[in-house]
Formats: structure tokens, sequence, C-alpha cells
């Protein structure tokens, strides 16, 4: 479905690949009262936040993770984020206040691009949509030279193009009366000095790989595995032979 948004200050095009709720009711933009969302990705503990959402006196139309996800970021605002297992980029748009919230997943897994320039505020999971707004393609070269240099490519805000940036991982951004502002929600800590015993690290490694995987096959539609042959997927695999 390509579903349309648009008033005095915004206009929203999204494509939905339909994953959890395959009905039209799940289509976004998704809209709840003044708030409007637009999700890529998967929200894959919905369920469990579903149960506690119901608890706090909210009534579901779905059965999709789009509208949990409203939900969460309605009653917690930006510390919804630590709530939420997952892949994602969304934008939340408060139709009365005008005020404009962007959220990406810890590790960056669903890009988000945007840009500004001349007064224009352009967000997209590709940056191709905002070429096909007419944004002149030009090259970064301070971007480019550091690829060429080292090849590392955006591991920071820095796109190939210029004014064209990538929200951070593990990164939100909120827009309030015109102005910007970027937070970093998650980084990731290590804690060296952490003893544990072999047996014990190797059963809570097993508990969390059985439990993310769990939660990854929730799906209305089938699911394939496309695997490389190395440890992981083969890991992946073994342990999806073993849910059955």
């Amino acid at each position: 479905d390509t579903g349309f948004f648009k008033d005095n200050n915004i206009k929203i095009i999204f494509n939905r690949l339909s994953i959890l709720d395959l009905k039209k009711r799940s289509n976004q933009p998704f809209r709840f009262k003044n708030f409007i969302i637009v999700f890529n990705g998967e929200i894959y503990n919905y369920i469990e936040l579903k149960r506690e959402l119901t608890r706090l006196g909210y009534k579901f139309i779905t059965t999709s993770d789009t509208e949990v996800l409203l939900y969460c970021y309605i009653e917690w605002g930006n510390k919804c984020l630590n709530k939420l297992e997952g892949m994602f980029g969304f934008c939340v748009y408060d139709e009365k206040k005008g005020n404009i919230f962007i959220a990406r997943d810890r590790f960056g897994i669903k890009p988000i691009f945007f840009y500004i320039n001349d007064g224009k505020f352009i967000i997209a999971s590709e940056k191709k949509a905002i070429f096909a707004f007419g944004i002149k393609r030009k090259l970064n070269k301070a971007a480019f030279s550091d690829y060429i240099k080292s090849g590392v490519y955006q591991h920071n805000e820095n796109t190939f193009y210029e004014n064209i940036y990538s929200l951070k991982p593990g990164t939100y951004a909120e827009i309030k009366n015109n102005k910007f502002a970027f937070y970093k929600w998650f980084e990731l800590t290590i804690n060296p000095s952490s003893k544990i015993k072999y047996n014990d690290a190797k059963h809570e490694l097993n508990y969390l790989f059985k439990k993310a995987i769990k939660l990854c096959l929730r799906s209305d539609k089938e699911i394939v595995v496309a695997t490389s042959g190395g440890i992981d997927s083969s890991a992946i695999l073994l342990k999806l032979k073993e849910q059955k």
C-alpha cells in the first residue's frame, strides 16, 4: 500500500511492506487523535508492550506493531525507545503542536536520511526518495575522500552527498518551532572487568539467543531464512529447528 497525508506544514508519503496485520486498518501513515506515525521496521516485543499498554487503558483496533509503537510514544515519549526490542526508523508528527519526533534503532539496522537546505527538510529511508523531490546531487568531497583513504563510509552523519545526512544509530531528533535538536539515546557499553563463569556465560548466551529468535518469528507471513553458511547463520538455523 502507498499512503499519503498532507496539511499546511508537512507532506507524508509512505510505501508499506506488510508483515504484521496485513489488513488495510494497519496501513500508514497511521493516525491516533492528533498523532501520525510512519514506521519502517519491526518491534519484536510488541505483544508484551501491548499487554502493558492495555493495562494502562489503551484500546487497540489493529494487531500491528505500528499501533503499539505509536501508543508507546504517546505514553512514554522518548523514554519509549528503551522499551523497544527490534529494528526501526520512525517518525511521529504531532498535528496539534506541529512537532516532529524521529528515531533510529540502537545499531542503525534501519536507515534514516535527511536533507536540510534552503528552508527545506526532507526525511526518507532511502536517498533516492530525497532526489525524487528535485534535490540535486552534489558530491560531498570530504566524505568521499574519507572513503578513498580509509575505506569507511557512514561512520558518522555524513553521506556522499552535500546537505544529505544520516541520523546516527541510537539517536533521536526533535523538531520544535523550526529548531532541530539531536540526542543520543543508546550507547553500547562493555565492562571488560566483569567476571562470569564459562558455563554461566554459555547458558546466558543460549537463553538470549533463543529468546531473540522466538521474538523474530512473529509474523503474519511465511518466514524464509537466507544464510551465508557461516557460524552465526548456521547457529540460527539450528535454533530454528529446536523451536519447532
